[in-house]
């Protein structure tokens, strides 16, 4: 009876091991199964929208003679550029034109340098009706290729921002780049809102389009620590008025220790100051995945750049750390490089830095910190040179 009963749990244990691979199989079955009707659906969505183009004109007018009248000459250019490719960019979209380089398709920008008039909310609907049909274009892209959405250099006031929140909905793109678009707060709000709900979203930069207030920042970083995907967080110049920078640097950066995803972190231009404080050096001592650390033209000295120096010896995944335009001096920027390469002995020169490059003072001359003269014409791009430090 024990070995009818012995031969009567095994065969169950293998009747249920049976059982689970056969429903493991048809559960991965059933997946590509879904992704291929997804897939299909797709394609047949960007199929009927391009029939439905085929009748579509571009209706926006030309701004009347006043308004070319009221500009100033220097203007001029810029309106024309911008109208020329707010045009070219909508008629791309609506034609599903997602053709680009070898690594990136799906490519919209539109840079001019210029203010918002009213004269351009034509252009803007018409722009932001094609966005909202671009997901059909968008969804059949190849899985190795990556889109973008670039805005540089233009106003965006609210009726912009209503257009292109409701237009991005479902509009997912891989890429998110907004510059010196002087929306205020209702454009952080309405950027972060978008960082949120697109889940296959890599690179987020907000340039020159300050921060300024401290619940934004807070709000940002849960997003970010909270997101699928995002691998590069671009804020150069988003430091606002009534925020300390270093405080901000601290909130950032803390990201990279707690989110392995996240690998490059721009945040030059924000009036950075330690003060003394230790966080960055502590940071990059505990050595984070971060690759990519630009906090060029901030506020660093001489003493953040010994201590940066030290970390590095302890950091062997940063790949590249930017500091051009800190007023860091002699004895900083000598640190540094022989923290990349110290070659005075063969002990020195192994326990350097050996994955980390430093972009240092981007000059083509000689230039004097503290009476000394310190040629780094050769160092810049090339910390195994032959800088002249004597």
């Amino acid at each position: 009876l024990k070995a009818r009963n012995s031969q009567l749990e095994t065969s169950m244990q293998q009747t249920q091991k049976s059982l689970q691979t056969t429903r493991s199989f048809m559960h991965n079955a059933n997946s590509n199964l879904m992704q291929r009707l997804d897939i299909l659906e797709n394609r047949q969505r960007y199929k009927e929208a391009l029939i439905k183009n085929q009748k579509w004109t571009y209706s926006a007018l030309t701004p009347c003679e006043a308004y070319w009248d009221s500009i100033q000459e220097e203007g001029l250019e810029a309106a024309s550029e911008f109208l020329e490719q707010i045009e070219k960019n909508t008629r791309d979209m609506r034609c599903g034109d997602v053709e680009g380089d070898e690594s990136e398709d799906g490519k919209i920008l539109i840079r001019a340098e210029l203010p918002f008039n009213t004269m351009f909310l034509p252009h803007w609907e018409e722009f932001a009706s094609a966005v909202e049909q671009y997901q059909h274009a968008l969804n059949c892209l190849p899985k190795e290729k990556k889109s973008s959405f670039h805005l540089y250099d233009v106003e965006l006031p609210g009726t912009v921002l209503s257009l292109l929140s409701k237009a991005l909905q479902s509009t997912h793109f891989h890429s998110f780049i907004l510059g010196k678009n002087g929306f205020g707060r209702a454009g952080v709000k309405f950027a972060l809102k978008y960082v949120e709900n697109n889940p296959i979203l890599k690179d987020f930069c907000l340039v020159q389009n300050p921060i300024n207030h401290t619940d934004d920042i807070n709000q940002l970083c849960e997003i970010v620590k909270a997101h699928p995907s995002i691998q590069m967080l671009g804020l150069g110049g988003c430091r606002g008025a009534d925020i300390n920078g270093y405080d901000m640097l601290q909130s950032i950066m803390t990201l990279g220790l707690n989110k392995l995803m996240l690998i490059d972190i721009d945040l030059s231009s924000n009036d950075i100051s330690t003060e003394g404080g230790t966080f960055i050096s502590d940071f990059l001592a505990r050595n984070p995945i971060l690759q990519l650390l630009n906090l060029c033209h901030n506020d660093l000295d001489d003493d953040d750049g010994l201590m940066i120096a030290s970390a590095l010896k302890h950091n062997t995944i940063l790949r590249t750390l930017k500091l051009e335009g800190n007023p860091i001096a002699r004895a900083g920027w000598v640190a540094l490089r022989n923290a990349e390469l110290d070659d005075t002995s063969l002990n020195s020169a192994s326990d350097s830095n050996h994955t980390c490059s430093i972009d240092y003072p981007s000059v083509d001359r000689l230039k004097e910190f503290d009476g000394d003269w310190l040629d780094v014409t050769e160092m810049n791009g090339n910390p195994y040179s032959e800088g002249q430090f004597d």
